[in-house]
């Protein structure tokens, strides 16, 4: 990668990648819902190498720079750079990173409110007026979302404003904290434990200027990487025209693990389905062999822990329920104490970086992204924005700041992976809705912490595939090779957000008024809530005993908090190993995920890589 060019060098922002990139991001935000789930084409964003970010790469890089070559008017590596790092980020806004979830969620509390499930009392009745479209389940503005806009009729854009507003005060402290944390942990990243920021190379690679005399750079000139891209297009080519000419042969890119074995315990080993992913496969290549090791291997040993607690024959104690405790406990546990971990090894950072904050030791540093009483400012406001948000939904100050921990550690444990491990799908089971829900008795959670945390759930942190912060974090490194300055380049991406938080809600809305919600996302306009809802009003009429470690019919630990121990002691202890044994092969990284929904998709394609 290029080095970074130093203090006072090197290109400035332009006017120009600006505007590029905002319009990009607004037009991305206007058709991303209708183009991924009313044509169901290939998904425009979805991870975080996104589809749409490589195409407008080579679009520019191609077609733009190739008409524009014979002038001084094309567009530079730092230009390109810098639209493709806006392009991402505004996507990741407009879908899971906030817009995808958030819509529905503002809209459908009421909406399947019905006299037999009780919504109404157990759900709406403990949620703010700022968190809903309308509490009336036969509200226009409602039906009219989810079922289609009637000809003639106006969108009720009045009964969008406020909760429009209540949940973006959400969405602008997340993004506050995770500018923070960009700022506090990128150059102990980049510079200090020099991570490899594998999804940053292949933009690096492919925005190189080209030689002199030259009309595209030697990586776009190798032939072995025009055979390596020819695959994937030719399998993917042919797999899609099969849609259209059903007689062609389709190439298979998956298979299940289902029956390999018939009895019991075996039979309960099941990694589900193997499938092939061109990009992660190639992506692997670039990881440390630790990383990619760590993560397939946790995975397999994730299934055959089924095996084992199907020997034991256990339906209760430490080995009952076992799916729940693991995926969201043990996980907690482990993500609690790697966030921690990444907290100490940046200790000496942070530490000087405090000191200028407090404006005990000079003023601001080289290495600081942002000023440091901004970033103080930021942090402040995104932990005390994401916690005060739930009190102010009427939630349990000890509740939120429990969930509010969990939460902004996983964002900071998650975004390490992206960083480190190049994972393009990412996520994890430990959900602040889920914790809450276990690790306490019922009794001492009330319905409004209960009704916020279960909509945060499904708005925000079920589906954690786009998250931001990775984008940041990406969006800084793939600009300072170029040699752009990271505080110019947070600046616009901070516009970024903002524009793309618009132009998204503006796209979702309207999109789900013409179409019909429910004919589009059913994920998050029907799936999500069918389970959450029922599984909320369930909790409050029937509440879950609070199961506890016994020993000769004495209480001794309840048994979520002993999977939390676990986690905390297992992700404590690799990571000593890790640090002390220069030898040891395996990270905690795989652990931590092992039990998501993304792990589940891409264990194989790491494999092969």
């Amino acid at each position: 990668m290029s080095p970074v060019a130093p203090s006072g060098s090197g290109p400035a922002v332009t006017v120009r990648a600006v505007v590029t990139g905002l319009v990009l991001v607004v037009g991305l935000n206007l058709v991303m819902l209708y183009n991924d789930y009313y044509l169901h084409n290939t998904p425009l964003i979805l991870n975080h190498l996104p589809t749409f970010g490589t195409a407008v790469i080579l679009a520019l890089v191609l077609l733009a720079n190739g008409a524009l070559r014979h002038t001084r008017a094309v567009f530079t590596q730092a230009e390109i750079l810098l639209v493709w790092s806006m392009v991402a980020l505004g996507g990741g806004v407009g879908s899971t990173g906030f817009w995808r979830g958030v819509a529905g969620f503002m809209a459908s509390p009421a909406y399947y409110a019905t006299p037999t499930n009780e919504y109404t009392a157990y759900l709406v009745a403990h949620l703010p007026d700022w968190m809903l479209v309308s509490r009336n389940p036969d509200s226009p503005a409602l039906r009219w979302y989810f079922e289609g806009l009637p000809r003639g009729e106006s969108i009720p854009w009045g009964a969008w404003v406020l909760p429009i507003l209540g949940w973006g005060a959400f969405g602008l402290a997340m993004y506050a904290f995770m500018f923070a944390a960009t700022a506090l942990f990128y150059r102990q990243w980049a510079d200090r434990e020099r991570l490899t920021f594998p999804i940053v190379q292949l933009p690096v690679e492919l925005t190189r200027p080209a030689e002199s005399g030259r009309r595209v750079n030697a990586f776009l000139r190798d032939p072995v990487v025009w055979v390596g891209a020819a695959i994937p297009i030719l399998v993917y080519g042919l797999n899609g025209m099969r849609s259209y000419l059903p007689a062609l042969p389709r190439v298979p890119l998956d298979f299940g693990t289902w029956g390999w074995f018939v009895d019991r315990p075996w039979r309960e080993f099941n990694l589900g389905w193997a499938h092939v992913y061109f990009a992660i496969v190639g992506l692997t290549f670039l990881l440390t062999t630790e990383m990619s090791l760590s993560l397939w291997v946790f995975y397999v040993l994730y299934h055959l822990s089924y095996v084992g607690v199907a020997a034991l024959g256990a339906s209760s104690g430490y080995f009952g329920n076992w799916y729940t405790n693991l995926v969201v406990f043990q996980a907690a546990g482990a993500v609690l104490a790697t966030a921690a971990f990444l907290v100490w090894i940046a200790r000496r950072s942070l530490r000087d970086w405090w000191r200028r904050a407090a404006g005990t030791r000079g003023g601001a540093s080289a290495d600081d992204l942002l000023p440091p009483r901004l970033t103080l400012v930021l942090l402040v406001v995104g932990i005390g924005g994401v916690t005060g948000w739930v009190v102010a939904a009427g939630g349990q100050l000890w509740a939120a700041l429990l969930g509010s921990a969990l939460f902004l550690s996983v964002i900071l444990v998650l975004t390490r992976l992206v960083i480190e491990g190049g994972m393009l799908l990412i996520g994890v089971e430990a959900i602040a809705y889920e914790f809450l829900c276990g690790a306490v008795p019922a009794a001492w959670l009330n319905g409004p912490t209960l009704a916020s945390y279960v909509s945060l759930r499904g708005g925000l942190m079920s589906d954690l595939r786009e998250l931001v912060m990775p984008y940041l974090m990406n969006g800084v490194r793939a600009c300072e090779a170029a040699g752009l300055k990271a505080r110019q380049v947070l600046g616009v991406l901070a516009l970024t957000i903002l524009v793309a938080f618009a132009a998204a809600a503006y796209g979702r809305i309207a999109t789900g008024y013409k179409y019909g919600a429910m004919q589009g996302d059913v994920s998050y306009n029907l799936g999500w809530q069918s389970g959450l809802y029922e599984h909320v009003a369930k909790f409050q009429k029937n509440p879950p005993a609070y199961e506890w470690l016994r020993v000769g019919g004495a209480r001794v630990f309840p048994v979520t908090l002993a999977h939390l121990v676990t986690g905390l002691g297992m992700t404590g202890g690799l990571l000593a190993l890790r640090t002390l044994l220069p030898w040891w092969p395996l990270a905690p990284w795989g652990y931590i995920v092992a039990g998501g929904w993304p792990m589940s998709m891409i264990w194989f394609s790491v494999f092969l890589g």
